[in-house]
């Protein structure tokens, strides 16, 4: 299950974007260079977004291989 979880995430850095706010939110949050309020608002709301993606696909996995869920 963890395999597709983090299959779903690898996919997700290909979208347009996401790399960009990745990168702006970790030199934000290391103190390099602050991202603005709105920035960080909608990186967390994207955030939730794709965790929650990446969990609805436990389902999946769960049909791949459904020992690996037990």
């Amino acid at each position: 299950m963890t395999v597709v979880h983090e299959l779903v995430h690898a996919m997700q850095f290909s979208r347009k974007g996401v790399v960009e706010r990745v990168v702006r939110d970790t030199r934000d949050r290391l103190g390099i260079e602050r991202q603005s309020r709105r920035d960080a608002r909608e990186h967390l709301h994207l955030l939730q977004q794709e965790e929650r993606e990446a969990r609805g696909c436990h389902y999946l996995a769960n049909q791949i291989v459904p020992a690996a869920v037990a």
